[in-house]
């Protein structure tokens, strides 16, 4: 229920403690800590009054992150006064000049404390502590997931339980047309073909939108999400003049000359790096032909170089994205995304792409589509599982033992979206050559039902993040959507154009071509009708839930007030207490009426409008 603020050596006691001074008159109460041996030392924030009802602190790390960034330099003069002094000590803008003044002005008027403190290097990072429940283990049901990490851990892991369910049916159908004789080879291939793609483009709109509903009902209590700014990126954004005015006066436009030529800079680069990964394919395709190596050989290798190509392309694209100098997490998150998945397409589909429509080689297709498979898979699961489990050990060790400030400050942070990266990139896989390799689907199967627990593991181990409130983001369910789309047509077009059932019944590879045309439209159709057939959650339970989410944020909005009206004043006798706990008692009575009147008033107003229409 706490939120921890890192403290550099440059934090001078006078400072300190007039910042202190300023956070206890939002209500927060203050614990410096200082480890030993250790020149950073923390500031450990809570609410003095927790809030009733918040068991696993999330809203009180709300309110206490709000407080925190509510602060400003010019709020008191004492602490304007400490901040320039600290500031003029450490800055690296030439103070003499106007223009230096100015920019400090701005930064102290419209910046929030805590982001200044951070340009100068005089605060770290700012991070929710976890609690006591942790130490207990993974949580037992979402709920409890949810209410401790926030809607987007807790959608996640939901969405993941999703995909390895419906992902088991297909598992199970593979297993069985794998090991049955009596089928011909491309009889089985149509067959999974056809129920891969209705798997694929039922998936989101079936499986997913039903579950999100089930979720969202189980949960019914919205909570609100703080924009956070990326505090690692605080010294390279502000030392620039265009993103920094940008950023704190927006005297400059985003399509300020500096900023345009960083991400054209971003995109050449990321193109030699697609033209790189392309000559690597037809430098394995130089190599089988000119010397006499195992076909099989040199594809083990290349599928081996593609999985560690692809995490080498993870640092490239991070270092690409930061000179792109975003402001926000969700800006940085879609831009280092989108470049990595432009790259997985090009690493991943390409080679496949060109075998079996370009060169026409179906056998080698088959060949290189197995191996693909069971490298990638293989790699990537020892890649992930055994680093993971080593980080469990140490983690059980160094960090669980004392719940310090210090420790958590040394895990890592969970990267959510490179999940959801893993997950599309595989989905189009299966979608798309799945139906070559049916063992494929089992193998991916138990990947997802080792990657669950590795999660698990992986969250349990990491920073706390902040709650948030979103569930899968509409980036990740257009990036879902799209990749199972482009799987779909290269599945079509590889059953149109390499099904020889299919040839015997028409040689005009044009009239084919027409065919597998309108099959894809047929499935896109299918897609569409069973969207709108499957009435969104705005449309079952809005109605019922408008008024307890009304209720409910208007507990919080309650609970924040009330925590930052009384614990200006700790020392309040126990007749103030009393008194407090039976306001307290008061507001809640009045939300529960508010919810019975709103739902009594959402009855009658349906009536009303049937007699209308009625008439």
């Amino acid at each position: 229920m706490s939120v921890c603020v890192a403290l550099k050596p440059r934090m001078t006691a006078g400072l300190l403690a007039c910042f202190k001074g300023v956070l206890r008159t939002r209500g927060l109460e203050c614990v410096h800590q200082q480890p030993p041996k250790s020149e950073v030392s923390f500031l450990i924030l809570k609410l003095v009054r927790p809030i009733r009802g918040d068991t696993f602190g999330t809203i009180s790390i709300q309110a206490t992150t709000a407080y925190l960034y509510s602060v400003t330099a010019d709020e008191i003069p004492e602490l304007q006064d400490r901040v320039k002094a600290t500031i003029t000590k450490y800055t690296r803008i030439p103070q003499g000049t106007k223009f230096g003044r100015d920019r400090t002005e701005t930064m102290l008027h419209k910046m929030p404390l805590i982001r200044v403190l951070q340009r100068y290097n005089i605060v770290g990072d700012v991070f929710p502590l976890h609690t006591e429940s942790r130490n207990a283990g993974l949580f037992e049901d979402y709920r409890d997931l949810n209410m401790y990490y926030g809607d987007s851990i807790g959608y996640y892991f939901g969405f993941l339980s999703v995909y390895t369910r419906w992902l088991s049916v297909l598992a199970l159908v593979g297993l069985i047309i794998a090991f049955t004789n009596h089928l011909q080879m491309d009889s089985k291939w149509i067959i999974m073909s056809i129920l891969t793609t209705l798997w694929g483009l039922l998936l989101m709109d079936v499986g997913w939108v039903t579950r999100k509903a089930s979720l969202k009902r189980q949960w019914d209590a919205p909570r609100s999400s703080l924009k956070h700014i990326r505090s690692q990126a605080m010294d390279d954004i502000l030392d620039d003049v265009a993103t920094q005015s940008l950023y704190v006066d927006n005297s400059v436009s985003s399509t300020h000359f500096g900023l345009v030529l960083r991400r054209l800079l971003s995109a050449v680069l990321l193109a030699l790096s697609l033209l790189a990964s392309c000559a690597l394919l037809m430098w394995t395709l130089h190599i089988e032909r000119t010397y006499s190596v195992d076909p099989m050989i040199v594809s083990v290798i290349y599928s081996v170089v593609r999985v560690f190509l692809s995490s080498a392309f993870k640092s490239f694209a991070n270092w690409l994205t930061k000179i792109e100098h975003h402001i926000d997490d969700e800006n940085f998150m879609i831009s280092e995304a989108s470049k990595e998945i432009i790259f997985e397409v090009f690493n991943v589909f390409v080679p496949p792409i060109w075998m079996a429509f370009v060169i026409l080689d179906f056998e080698r297709l088959r060949r290189e589509v197995t191996v693909m498979f069971t490298t990638r898979q293989v790699v990537s699961a020892l890649t992930e599982a055994v680093p993971t489990l080593l980080a469990r050990l140490l983690t059980k060790r160094k960090h669980l033992a004392p719940l310090t400030a210090a420790a958590q400050q040394a895990l890592p942070e969970w990267e959510l979206w490179r999940e959801y990266l893993e997950m599309a990139i595989q989905l189009a896989q299966l979608v798309a050559f799945g139906p070559l390799f049916p063992l494929a689907f089992i193998l991916a199967y138990v990947n997802d039902l080792v990657e669950f627990r590795l999660d698990a593991i992986k969250l349990n181990s990491s920073r706390r993040p902040y709650p948030r409130n979103e569930a899968m983001s509409s980036f990740w369910t257009n990036v879902f959507n799209s990749m199972v789309l482009f799987g779909a047509s290269i599945n079509v077009f590889l059953l149109i154009v390499h099904c020889q059932t299919l040839a015997s019944l028409d040689e005009s590879m044009v009239n084919r071509l027409g065919v597998g045309i309108i099959l894809e439209k047929f499935f896109v159709v299918v897609r569409v009708f069973v969207a709108i057939a499957i009435p969104k959650a705005n449309e079952w339970q809005e109605d019922a839930r408008m008024p307890l989410a009304e209720s409910t944020e208007l507990a919080e909005i309650v609970a924040r007030a009330s925590a930052h009206l009384e614990l200006p004043f700790p020392d309040v006798d126990q007749k103030d207490a009393t008194l407090i706990e039976m306001i307290d008692t008061d507001i809640e009575a009045l939300i529960s009426r508010m919810a019975i009147l709103r739902n009594r008033k959402s009855v009658q107003v349906k009536p009303d409008q049937d007699e209308c229409k009625e008439e």
